[in-house]
């Protein structure tokens, strides 16, 4: 394997490794096959600087960032007010379908990772002050309603701590 993502701030590889989802400020959410120069890759979403844009993919939101791969063609992206599913034709060549996996809330949602069984995501979601709730989401079940965990305490509550979810069993 010969990635290179150099100019990325968050990078998820699909199954198998052909193809990674990548996002940088500059450039937004795009695709990278394996050995490709990502300056020559399909956007996602809004494309800042112009380039081509995956043919369906116009509904992904503003600064969606790969999380995880549920599956080889269908991508979690997430933003801080949506984590949204991205379905992709066999090939990567387009996008078929682009879904909310929450409902229309005013949190700020972070840190989504895949548990162990591949039908489960963790998420923070945050309002206001006070310990970061983590929360879990059935990705196997239409309209399923995320489900609160556990309040964070501890170092994820000090001012100015990053909290990062590493992974969930």
């Amino acid at each position: 394997m010969s990635w290179s993502m150099l100019s990325a701030s968050a990078e998820a590889i699909a199954p198998g490794g052909a193809i990674a989802a990548v996002f940088d400020e500059v450039w937004g959410l795009h695709l990278v096959r394996n050995g490709q120069e990502d300056s020559d890759t399909p956007k996602l979403g809004p494309s800042r600087y112009g380039g081509k844009n995956l043919p369906g993919s116009d509904r992904v939101p503003d600064g969606c960032s790969p999380r995880f791969w549920s599956g080889p063609t269908v991508l979690v992206c997430a933003n801080a007010r949506a984590v949204v599913r991205v379905t992709f034709a066999a090939e990567h060549g387009s996008v078929t379908r682009v879904e909310s996996l929450l409902p229309e809330n005013d949190r700020d949602n972070s840190e989504a990772v895949l548990a162990a069984d591949g039908r489960t995501a963790y998420f923070v979601s945050r309002a206001g002050s006070g310990p970061p709730p983590l929360y879990r989401l059935a990705l196997d079940t239409q309209n399923a309603v995320p489900a609160k965990v556990v309040d964070l305490i501890g170092p994820a509550n000090a001012h100015g701590a990053q909290l990062h979810l590493l992974a969930a069993q």
